[in-house]
């Protein structure tokens, strides 16, 4: 059995930086401790054909030979994606989305890095240090910061994706039920990923969605978009490991049910105020959140 320490997520405002981001494991006072449970191993029954007085002949008749069952390669492995981008590695990564009218957008360029039981994630996971922060749950899974730094500046991997959900084309922040139909819209399109080599550009730095990727480049699809609803983050903050079940079964349409293991990748990140939604105190910029679920494109 292992044991796991998990923590509840938490909003940072650090530095006079305004964001939307979590932390998400950790040994602090409110850890949650889960331990997983052993799966026993699969019996497989074989049948027994015939008596016992059958005659030898029919019982070799009855025997039959079955040919292995080939297995798919999986597209994920631990923090590696198609072998070829590694999100733990600190390497810096971009990504950049084909939207549903043809425009491109990109994230800015952020630090891969993967938990440890040893991280301070107060330090790890502050926002000045421009990282993304992913951990292996039921699917593999990446905390990203929204929200923008004092004066506009910087912008973090997950801003435009909040911007593009929360805001109209002039800056107009749109309802809920305005803003279901823009992260629907998301599904199918196509994310491409690229991780340039350590020290070759800054974290927090612009990606241009036009260039060439400087490194190694994957292409993704979307296959499942959600946002929770202010009322529900409490129970989304607990569900860590669990995260692609948990969404699974809240949103039974959005498509979290194909992500495998093998195949899935989640981004998790905070998603600002909607027009129609009472001010309670909770701070705007992590009035809600947002879950978006990637294969590898063609993947199985």
């Amino acid at each position: 059995m292992k044991q796991f320490i998990v923590g509840l997520g938490i909003l940072l405002v650090l530095g006079g930086i305004v964001l939307g981001g979590a932390y998400v494991l950790g040994n602090t006072a409110s850890a949650e401790i889960v331990q997983a449970a052993t799966e026993p191993a699969e019996m497989v029954v074989i049948p027994v054909t015939g008596s016992a007085t059958a005659e030898p002949e029919s019982t070799m008749e009855a025997t039959q030979t079955v040919a292995p069952t080939a297995t798919a390669e999986p597209k994920m492995v631990d923090y590696v994606l198609g072998s070829t981008i590694d999100l733990s590695s600190k390497a810096p990564v971009a990504m950049t989305l084909t939207l549903p009218d043809g425009k491109l957008m990109s994230t800015n360029w952020a630090g891969a890095v993967g938990y440890k039981e040893t991280d301070d994630q107060k330090t790890i996971f502050a926002p000045s240090k421009g990282i993304i922060y992913s951990y292996l749950g039921d699917v593999l899974t990446t905390w990203a910061h929204s929200g923008t730094g004092v004066g506009g500046k910087p912008y973090f991997f997950a801003t435009n994706l909040d911007f593009y959900i929360r805001k109209t084309a002039e800056n107009k922040t749109v309802s809920m039920p305005e803003a279901l139909v823009k992260a629907d819209s998301l599904k199918g399109v196509a994310v491409y990923l690229c991780q340039a080599p350590s020290g070759s550009v800054a974290y927090l730095s612009d990606h241009d969605a036009n260039s060439q990727c400087p490194g190694s480049e994957i292409e993704m699809e979307i296959t499942a978009v959600a946002i929770v609803p202010h009322e529900k983050l409490a129970e989304y903050n607990l569900a860590i490991t669990n995260i692609n079940s948990w969404m699974s079964s809240n949103y039974p349409d959005a498509g979290f049910e194909t992500l495998t293991k093998d195949n899935g990748w989640l981004i998790r990140f905070c998603i600002g105020r909607f027009s129609d939604q009472v001010d309670d105190g909770t701070p705007w910029y992590s009035y809600n959140a947002g879950v978006i679920g990637l294969k590898i494109k063609d993947g199985e």
